[in-house]
C-alpha cells in the first residue's frame, strides 16, 4: 500500500515537473529578447515609419509645388525688321529685348539701334520691329503689340513685373498696386490709381498716357 502511495506521489511530481518545464520553455519563447522588439515597440516603430513617410511625401509635394511656381513662363516673341534672322522665338519670362535680338542673329548692318529699347522686358505675344537707319516707324522705340501702335499697361491685368516697367513705378509701388487690386477690386478709372499708397497727382499725370483699365 505504501509503495502504491509513493508511486502516485512520484507520478504527480513527474507530471508537475513536465508541466513546469513546458511553461518555462513557452515563457522563454514568448519573452522578447534584447534583439527582438516587443509588440508595443514594433507598433511604435511602425507609427514612426508612417509619420516619416507622410513627412517625406509632404516635403516632396511642397518641393514640386515650389518648382512649378518658380518655373519660368514661356513667351512667344515675333521679331521683325533689320535683324539677321527674323521670326518667332520662345523666350523666358524676365528676358529682355536684347536677349531675343541675339537669338534672332543680332542686328542687321543697316539697323537703327537708337529706335529700339534693348533693355525693355519682354511680354508674351510682343512684336519687336527693328527699323533701318532713316526709316520712320509709328511704334514707340520699335516695340509694338498686335493691333496697336503703342501698348498700354492694363492696371487690372498686369503683373508686378509689367507694372515695374512703367516710369516711376518700382517694386514697392508695383506691389502696392497689386495689393490694392486684390483687396479693393478692379480699377474703374485711371483716377482710382491715386488711392494707392505712394501714387501722387504728378505720378498719376505722367502715367495716364501709358496705362488703361479696360
Amino acid at each position: 500500500m505504501n509503495n502504491e502511495v509513493v508511486d502516485i506521489k512520484n507520478k504527480w511530481i513527474f507530471y508537475g515537473c513536465v508541466v513546469l518545464a513546458v511553461l518555462l520553455v513557452a515563457g522563454y519563447k514568448m519573452w522578447p529578447s534584447d534583439d527582438e522588439p516587443s509588440s508595443w515597440q514594433t507598433m511604435e516603430q511602425l507609427n514612426k515609419n508612417e509619420d516619416s513617410a507622410e513627412h517625406e511625401k509632404s516635403q516632396q509635394q511642397t518641393s514640386s509645388k515650389q518648382q512649378n511656381t518658380h518655373q519660368p513662363k514661356t513667351l512667344f516673341i515675333d521679331v521683325k525688321g533689320a535683324v539677321k534672322a527674323p521670326g518667332v522665338y520662345q523666350m523666358d519670362q524676365g528676358d529682355r529685348v536684347l536677349n531675343v535680338i541675339k537669338k534672332a542673329g543680332g542686328l542687321g548692318e543697316k539697323a537703327d539701334s537708337t529706335k529700339v529699347n534693348l533693355a525693355a522686358k519682354l511680354k508674351d505675344e510682343m512684336v519687336i520691329y527693328v527699323p533701318k537707319v532713316g526709316e520712320e516707324t509709328s511704334s514707340k522705340q520699335g516695340v509694338i503689340a498686335p493691333g496697336n501702335s503703342e501698348e498700354k499697361v492694363n492696371l487690372n491685368t498686369a503683373d508686378q513685373s509689367e507694372l515695374e516697367e512703367l516710369s516711376g513705378i518700382g517694386p514697392s509701388k508695383a506691389a502696392a498696386i497689386v495689393t490694392y487690386r486684390e483687396t479693393q477690386g478692379a480699377f474703374k478709372s485711371l483716377e482710382d490709381l491715386s488711392n494707392v499708397k505712394g501714387i501722387g497727382e504728378k505720378t498719376l499725370a505722367s502715367l495716364k498716357p501709358l496705362i488703361t483699365v479696360k
